[in-house]
């Protein structure tokens, strides 16, 4: 445990003092990239930190950018620990959600999603910030120029989510248009946050059976798109309609996105919102994903 939470802190300051990424860019709406951190470049960043050498460790780095939304996820993998991270940012509605999961040395598995209310951000993306553990509630007040041994291993791996996360953000969008979403973060609806807490029907299955068709993700990471698709509004791009029967009495509604092909269903039970499910119909032909909407 104690070699966990050193390396993970040992990425943090890594990325507070190390190389700078940036963006691929290209003409188009939508922008991906990778960057694998070389294994002796933390070393020499943490060893003289820390009193001790990081072997064979690499940090991958994946980001999605669409229009206002960027989606930037973190992984890690060694012999003794793997994390998945995921950082999910809108600068119209100043949502950001942060997603975890990790194992450790000792099998013991971290996961958890929190919702980051920003508070000041600088140019390099330190920044002070609330965290809220969306299950639990619990909530963490944190400076990124302090780093915390005391804190435990899953809010540190957020923290280093959204601050690698935040960085790029910047990097793409501008430190202006960043710190002017945290202002709006008082303004965000009460539904934009229940999202957070709505649960999926048979998850594990409804997960290994369409992880694929979202790039091998995390099961945290599944649901969590689940519930950001969810709550996204209606648009000429995202389309939704109530079901032509009804499911045990009560009608499901879909939602389906034209431009990236998900779909997903949800409907009310015991006075909660509860997902059927989600994933991407007839991939990768969004052509046939489209008709298959259209026949539900």
């Amino acid at each position: 445990m104690k070699y966990f939470i050193s390396f993970l802190l040992a990425v943090f300051v890594f990325y507070n003092v190390g190389t700078s990424f940036s963006f691929a860019t290209t003409n188009q709406t939508q922008n991906n990239y990778q960057d694998v951190i070389n294994k002796e470049q933390i070393e020499s960043e943490t060893e003289d930190f820390f009193g001790e050498s990081v072997n064979g460790n690499d940090v991958a780095l994946e980001s999605q950018v669409d229009g206002n939304e960027a989606t930037i996820q973190t992984k890690i993998e060694t012999d003794d620990l793997s994390v998945d991270g995921e950082l999910e940012l809108n600068l119209e509605t100043s949502d950001m959600i942060v997603s975890a999961e990790a194992t450790d040395d000792n099998g013991t598995l971290f996961q958890g999603d929190f919702d980051v209310e920003l508070q000041d951000v600088n140019d390099d993306g330190d920044f002070i910030a609330t965290l809220t553990d969306i299950e639990t509630g619990e909530q963490f007040k944190v400076n990124t120029a302090e780093v915390k041994a005391s804190w435990y291993p899953l809010v540190v791996i957020a923290i280093t989510v959204a601050r690698i996360g935040i960085k790029q953000a910047i990097k793409k969008f501008g430190k202006s248009s960043v710190k002017k979403a945290t202002k709006k973060y008082g303004k965000k609806t009460s539904a934009s946050k229940a999202v957070r807490k709505v649960n999926m029907s048979k998850l594990d299955s409804h997960y290994k059976k369409h992880k694929k068709e979202f790039g091998n993700i995390s099961k945290s990471q599944y649901l969590n798109k689940a519930r950001t698709f969810l709550g996204k509004a209606t648009s000429k791009t995202v389309l939704q309609k109530r079901s032509k029967k009804k499911f045990n009495g009560k009608y499901r509604y879909y939602k389906y996105n034209k431009k990236t092909n998900e779909f997903l269903a949800v409907e009310r039970q015991k006075d909660k919102d509860v997902i059927i499910t989600y994933f991407k119909p007839k991939h990768p032909n969004k052509k046939a994903g489209y008709e298959y909407y259209k026949r539900q």
